[in-house]
C-alpha cells in the first residue's frame, strides 16, 4: 500500500457529507463531530483487540469502524477496514495485520485533523 501521507496529504472533499445533511449545518457539525469521536475511538479499539487476540472483536470493530468514517468517502481507508474486518478470509498474517492496523492509527490522527479543522471552521 501507498505511503498514508502521500494518499492523503490532499484535503477531505466534504462536498458528499454536505449533500447527504442537505446543507442543514448544524446537523453536519453534529455528524463531523460523531466521526471525529470515531477516528479517535475505533483505531485505540482495534489495538486493544489485536494485542488481545480478540478476533471476533478485531473484526466486529473494524465493520463498525467503516460505517462510520463511510461519509468521508475515502477508497484507501474503506479498503484498509475491510482487508482489517476480512483478514482471516484473506489470509493476513498477524504481523501484516498489525501493520494495517498501524496505518489505520495514522490515517485516523490525519482525517481526524481535517475533521476537527471543519468542524472550527463551521462554528466560527
Amino acid at each position: 500500500m501507498n505511503n498514508l501521507k502521500n494518499t492523503y496529504s490532499d484535503s477531505i472533499d466534504f462536498k458528499y457529507i454536505i449533500d447527504t445533511v442537505d446543507g442543514n449545518e448544524v446537523f453536519l457539525i453534529k455528524l463531523l463531530k460523531t466521526i471525529g469521536k470515531s477516528l479517535k475511538k475505533y483505531p485505540q479499539l482495534l489495538n486493544q483487540h489485536f494485542q488481545e487476540k480478540e478476533w471476533k472483536n478485531l473484526k466486529a470493530t473494524a465493520h463498525k469502524f467503516k460505517s462510520s468514517v463511510v461519509y468521508l468517502e475515502m477508497a484507501t481507508f474503506d479498503n484498509i477496514l475491510n482487508e482489517i474486518e476480512k483478514f482471516d478470509e484473506k489470509g493476513i498474517a498477524e504481523n501484516q495485520l498489525l501493520g494495517l492496523i498501524e496505518k489505520v492509527q495514522q490515517l485516523a490522527i490525519e482525517v481526524g485533523a481535517q475533521v476537527d479543522s471543519k468542524v472550527e471552521e463551521l462554528t466560527l
